[in-house]
């Protein structure tokens, strides 16, 4: 028989009554009486730990309820047998305190995970390279329908049959999750990290109807009723979220469109008399369980064509709150009203109001819960029509029909579709709308414990019941960790300067070699050892040797009879002197501003200014102030022992570096770079070489020619030079050209610019305490492209990132900018909310910048994102990682990545006093009886008991007397009572009217044996 409407149902009148009547509200009672105190010697020995009662279950019809709980029962004893005994010592005749010694930890940090195959599906590789260009559709990079193909465990694409009207159709059932997740490096003010968002309607669940020669399920009735309802002649049963469910009814003529599911597996027959238990309240009832009972059946007719069913709602403290008469087909929790308002929350389908042939017993056929599912169109999921704020409509649901039918304007002929998505940007289930962060990825410390994993029906109201809940979750795991890095710091470090100046700073890195190298940015020593002393100073782990003199020198560059052709061949400090140049035979120099010749004036060689103290043919004299020769081999015992370091090739002075600081005004310009090499390094380090007489310093200036390796060709750092007017001229290209032999720089240009580093110390010309600043800028390629991404601006008088914010600059404005992708830093000022202190390139480059250094780490080659899509019950395996060993208290490991573990406590504890005593420490500890089978039946007369079910089903509660004096028959009269008693025995009595009624009344119990737990 088909379903009758349930309008038209609430029209019948009430016939006569078939089985029983109305009956009086419930009067649940709970005796405790002196259950609350019981105390643990009363159920276990308390100095040997063993059990003094066992759990007796009834034989007579029990439910398996009760077997259930006297287990839950029998394990809470079993928690109470223990006692608690002295630790044993055995002393000794030593009198010394213990030695603990080598208190380190292994850990292990990071490591892929992977998880469980056939209800996960993970995009990464190659595919998902990060694009964070902003706001383009096109540059989302998870942008996927998942099937059964991807989640074979959760998801269906398959073949079904309905009945529709008596006849089977075939059916192509499909599935699938849409995913669109946009995973960025995220410039937002409350942001600034990696991240993934998902767009508005960016997690869908989507279940399509139809094939080739069927475009969906049929929406009217087999008699061309505009609403299909299900009936005798009609069975469509389809996949949704997991479950299959029967199309109770689907009804396109409505406003919003609507569709009934039913879970057939989820029915339930109550009788007359029975209870729905387990229900939830709303509005004034929010949060309190509710029930209903069904407390009549009455026949609709003398003809007993149907049945109705008295129905009445009960609150937690059985005061009965509705009663209503209801037909087949009504929803429970949209009738029951308490002043006015829809008081019950859980959905309560009747489907079937019926009285058994066999036995006269009428019943109700109910579905509870998530065992009916209603749907419509455009309006929040689940669907409930008393809730009319749309502001928390955080999951809607869409309806896809074919055109409207030609026939009969106004409803549809087929169900194509039905999907379920998220309508806010990613709702995390606190109530703040914020992207996925990728952990231990994350640059900002609150990230790193945020939310991972998009929640499939995730809201601020959504719990473990809710439909749908974690029926898929999204992991977003961020870069893959699955490449080996470098890292490069620039800045002020620990072991910078190594006693060879106190401000610098230093670039540090592993080199092609893989060794740690710490690289200063300026040497400074002492100018006046006289020609015979040496000293020595360390660059990285290789030693090197010089001395200095300031004694004035004239440095003849030929003499009498020196062919113009040996002349030309001449070097002075590493640079080939280009002498007469065709002009007039051998009296001119080529210099850094052309051809000079004019005896006493000042002329300038490769940057060094020297006076010219003769010009005649084959005899240029130019003079000095003083002279540096460095060496790397020990030249202390013999000169012949020296390896000379110089800027070239040729004689007799290139083994001599010669300075003029132009009388002590102001610092010498530098010579050209000096090239460092030793066997201990793999590189070889460029230093430009100048003096200051008056300070009696010499100065190595770090070189723009240096070329810093890697172990990766893709990751590199250039030293652009030194800025000192701020005439912003160091940018991501090579910087402006200033060869040393370019005339057609000019003075001003040169002014501004050095090709080295140059500290802003009073011995280099500069003043640390004055609001000038000299800044020396680092550019980085750090995504295998062929130019520079980014520059890291260092403030030269520190050694460290130029402190913002600054007022003092107007053209460098950040530590580290990008012009390409327009985001920047800071140091100090961690305020400004347009600045950033931590960065990702989509590259998988990642840069931190602390006041004292910016530590820049990247991957040997591109690194892809990964996102999981995990099916409800998926596991996770984690493997691999990189193991710190020895870790001691206060030590701080580093993985490569730069992850840092910090040992803060290794807990060891030994205590021998004087005399060699020993004290444990606990002196107790917890001793465990061994506790057997607790669990025993009526059958068995088991002394004292804990007797679990009413005299009806336990005949150990048969003749019960509670400990008031009254019988356990008087005790348990109706539906709700139950009983929790201590025996004058010692036995304790668990009862209640019906199975319900003892399971609660074991739950009570089980309150009170938590609180004798120690």
């Amino acid at each position: 028989m088909k379903g009758l409407n349930v309008k038209k149902l609430a029209a019948i009148a009430v016939g006569t009554a078939l089985v029983g009547s109305a009956i009086a509200p419930m009067v649940a009672a709970t005796i405790l009486n002196n259950a609350d105190q019981l105390t643990k010697a009363d159920l276990v020995n308390t100095t040997t730990g063993a059990p003094l009662v066992q759990v007796a279950v009834g034989t007579s019809g029990a439910a398996v309820s009760d077997f259930v709980w006297a287990g839950n029962i029998a394990a809470k004893v079993a928690q109470l047998a223990t006692t608690n005994q002295q630790v044993a010592v055995t002393q000794g005749s030593g009198t010394n305190d213990p030695t603990v010694s080598a208190k380190t930890v292994d850990v292990t940090v990071g490591g892929s995970t992977t998880y469980s195959s056939t209800l996960s599906y993970s995009m990464k590789d190659t595919n998902y390279p990060m694009n964070s260009t902003s706001n383009a559709q096109a540059a989302h990079e998870f942008v996927k329908e998942l099937g059964s193909g991807q989640l074979q465990s959760i998801l269906t694409n398959t073949t079904k049959t309905y009945t529709y009207n008596g006849s089977t159709t075939s059916l192509q059932v499909k599935e699938e999750f849409h995913i669109d997740a946009d995973a960025k490096f995220d410039k937002l003010q409350d942001v600034k990290d990696l991240a993934l968002i998902i767009s508005a309607n960016g997690f869908k669940y989507v279940a399509s109807f139809g094939g080739a020669t069927n475009n969906g399920i049929p929406a009217i009735d087999s008699s061309s009723d505009a609403v299909f309802d299900d009936g005798d002649n009609d069975n469509m049963v389809i996949p949704f979220l997991g479950e299959t469910y029967t199309v109770n009814q689907i009804d396109s003529t409505a406003s919003p469109k609507t569709l009934r599911l039913i879970k057939e597996s989820a029915k339930t027959k109550y009788y007359e008399g029975n209870e729905i238990t387990g229900l939830t309240g709303k509005g004034a009832y929010a949060g309190q369980e509710l029930k209903v009972k069904v407390a009549a059946i009455t026949a609709a007719g003398t003809a007993v064509a149907s049945y109705s069913a008295q129905v009445d709602l009960y609150d937690s403290e059985g005061n009965l709150l509705d009663t209503q008469s209801v037909s087949a087909g009504a929803f429970l929790d949209e009738i029951f009203l308490s002043g006015g308002t829809y008081v019950l929350d859980s959905t309560v389908y009747v489907s079937t109001i019926s009285v058994e042939v066999s036995t006269g017993k009428g019943y109700v056929t109910a579905t509870v819960g998530k065992g009916v599912v209603r749907i419509a169109d455009a309006k929040q999921f689940p669907y409930d029509s008393s809730d009319t704020n749309s502001m928390n409509d955080y999951w809607i649901a869409g309806l896809d029909f074919n055109s409207t039918a030609s026939s009969a304007p106004g409803y549809y002929t087929t169900l194509q579709k039905i999907t379920i998505k998220n309508s806010e940007k990613r709702w995390d289930g606190t109530g703040v709308k914020q992207p996925l962060f990728a952990g231990d990825q994350s640059l900002i410390e609150a990230h790193k414990t945020a939310s991972q994993e998009a929640i499939f029906m995730d809201s601020i109201n959504a719990t473990i019941d809710t439909l749908g809940y974690d029926f898929i979750r999204l992991k977003f795991d961020g870069f893959e960790q699955n490449k080996t890095i470098a890292t490069y710091k620039i800045g002020k470090l620990d072991g910078c300067s190594a006693g060879l100046a106190s401000n610098s700073g230093c670039v540090q890195y592993k080199d092609s070699g893989s060794a740690l190298r710490d690289i200063p940015f300026y040497i400074e020593f002492d100018s006046d050892l006289g020609s015979t002393s040496w000293s020595s100073f360390t660059l990285s782990s290789a030693t090197f040797w010089y001395r200095c003199s300031q004694t004035d020198t004239n440095v003849v560059s030929g003499g009498p009879g020196i062919a113009t052709a040996d002349a030309n061949s001449l070097y002075l400090n590493g640079f080939k002197l280009d002498i007469n140049g065709g002009v007039a035979a051998d009296i001119n120099l080529m210099t850094d501003f052309g051809y000079r010749f004019n005896a006493g004036a000042p002329v300038d060689l490769n940057g060094v200014t020297y006076v010219v103290t003769g010009n005649t043919p084959g005899n240029i004299g130019l003079y000095t102030d003083g002279n540096c020769q460095f060496s790397s081999t020990d030249p202390t015992g013999s000169i012949t022992n020296a390896t000379w370091i110089g800027g070239g090739g040729g004689t007799p002075v290139n083994n001599t570096i010669y300075y003029n600081d132009e009388n002590g005004a102001r610092i010498g310009k530098a010579s050209a770079p000096l090239t460092f090499s030793a066997s201990l390094l793999n590189d070889t380090y460029k230093y430009a070489f100048t003096a200051n007489e008056e300070q009696g310093k010499g100065y190595l200036l770090l070189d723009r020619t240096t070329n810093f390796t890697s172990p990766y060709a893709n990751f590199d750092v250039f030293f652009q030079g030194t800025d000192l007017e701020e005439q912003g001229s160091l940018v991501l290209s090579a910087g402006p050209t200033i060869g040393f032999n370019d005339a057609a720089v000019a003075d001003t240009e040169r002014a501004y610019f050095r090709k080295h580093y140059v500290p802003d110390i009073l011995g280099m010309g500069g003043n640390e305490g004055d609001l000038k600043f000299y800044v020396a800028q680092f550019a980085m390629d750090a995504n295998g492209g062929t130019s520079q991404d980014f520059n890291i601006n260092i403030q030269t008088s520190l050694g460290k990132p130029v402190p913002y914010p600054n007022t003092n600059l107007l053209i460098y404005t950040a530590d580290v900018n990008a012009p390409t992708t327009a985001w920047s830093y800071l140091t100090t000022d961690a305020t400004a909310l347009s600045y950033l202190q931590h960065a990702y390139l989509d590259y998988g480059t990642k840069i931190d910048v602390t006041s004292d250094y910016v530590t820049v780490t990247g991957p040997e080659t591109q690194t892809y994102l990964k996102l999981t899509a995990l099916g409800k019950g998926a596991t996770t395996t984690v493997s691999g990682g990189e193991a710190l060993t020895g870790l001691a208290v206060d030590q701080t490991g580093k993985t490569s990545s730069g992850t840092e573990v910090t040992v803060t406590a290794i807990n060891v504890t030994a205590t021998c006093p004087a005399g060699g005593g020993a004290v444990a420490t606990p002196l107790t500890y917890k001793s465990v009886y061994p506790v057997g089978q607790l669990v025993t039946t009526d059958t068995v007369a088991p002394g004292k008991a804990i007797i679990v079910g009413g005299y009806l089903v336990n005949k150990l509660a048969q003749n019960v007397v509670l400990s008031d004096g009254t019988n356990l028959t008087e005790a348990l009269t109706a539906s709700g009572d139950r009983v929790v008693d201590v025996l004058s025995d010692g036995s304790v009595i668990v009862a209640g009217y019906t199975a319900a009624d003892t399971t609660q009344a074991a739950q009570d119990l089980i309150e009170v044996l938590d609180t004798l737990l120690e």
